[in-house]
């Protein structure tokens, strides 16, 4: 990580080679972060290097793409799993190997908001994984106003939104998603027996609020579906190495006996 003063001299040099003080997407993505980290924000690390900042007006979501679908179901999920709403509320982005779920993710976000992604990057989750990136501010503010967590979800307490939990097909829908980036089917080497498991990381001072999601989770897949589940277990501590954070990982089952249920009334798209 580039400190105060590296960080200067660079968004001076950028300046002198583009000839303009230089956008977020005229840098690289990690010294973006750089700046972010060191400054608050981007455009706070420009004002200290005495470039000129540019503020845009953030886009009117027209009432269509507010309206409540599937689409937008599946865009709440996609980033409580395997994505990540800004904490500052500029963007948003999906992550995964999975190509089709990339591609799933951004045709949802096209007809639902009728835009389209704004960079497509290569690492930063793991080797061989994407990301798919989208930097609209209005979209952003409008996922975190319907209930879409932002910033880390490890340490941010969050739950499904209500007017998801109150529709069975969008209940559905989340669930399907949900499942297909956090979940996992796999057989047990006790009992040769399959099972689907889902599991969330939360640090140790925010696991119950970590258990009241997956809870709730359990309670939609009984209530509504008619699918059991096992209980919550609890995986052995460990610390993150960007902030020496301790986290356990939650997790449950879903009963042997229910699993052609899941199937046929969640869906399994792994």
């Amino acid at each position: 990580m580039e400190n105060k003063e590296e960080i200067v001299k660079k968004l001076k040099e950028y300046s002198v080679n583009l000839n303009k003080s230089p956008g977020r997407r005229d840098v690289h993505w990690k010294f973006y972060l750089d700046c972010v980290n060191e400054f608050g924000s981007f455009n706070e690390a420009k004002k200290a290097a005495g470039l000129k900042v540019f503020k845009r007006t953030a886009d009117i979501l027209s009432e269509g793409a507010k309206k409540k679908t599937l689409e937008l179901v599946r865009v709440v999920s996609y980033i409580t799993g395997d994505g990540h709403l800004h904490k500052d509320l500029k963007g948003f982005l999906h992550s995964s190997k999975d190509i089709n779920s990339l591609k799933d993710f951004e045709q949802c976000i096209r007809k639902q908001f009728r835009v389209e992604v704004s960079k497509i990057q290569e690492g930063g989750y793991g080797r061989g994984v994407f990301q798919y990136r989208y930097f609209n501010t209005a979209i952003a503010k409008f996922l975190h106003e319907i209930g879409t967590a932002k910033g880390d979800k490890v340490i941010t307490p969050f739950e499904v939104p209500m007017w998801i939990r109150e529709n069975k097909e969008f209940m559905r829908e989340y669930l399907k998603i949900l499942y297909y980036c956090e979940g996992c089917k796999y057989v047990r080497r006790d009992s040769g027996k399959v099972r689907i498991q889902i599991n969330m990381r939360k640090t140790n001072d925010l696991l119950d609020e970590g258990q009241l999601f997956m809870e709730g989770l359990k309670e939609s897949l009984k209530k509504e579906f008619k699918i059991e589940s096992g209980k919550l277990r609890l995986s052995k501590g460990k610390s993150r190495s960007k902030d020496n954070k301790r986290t356990k990982d939650i997790r449950f089952e879903i009963k042997g006996r229910s699993i052609n249920r899941f199937i046929e009334e969640i869906g399994w798209l792994k």
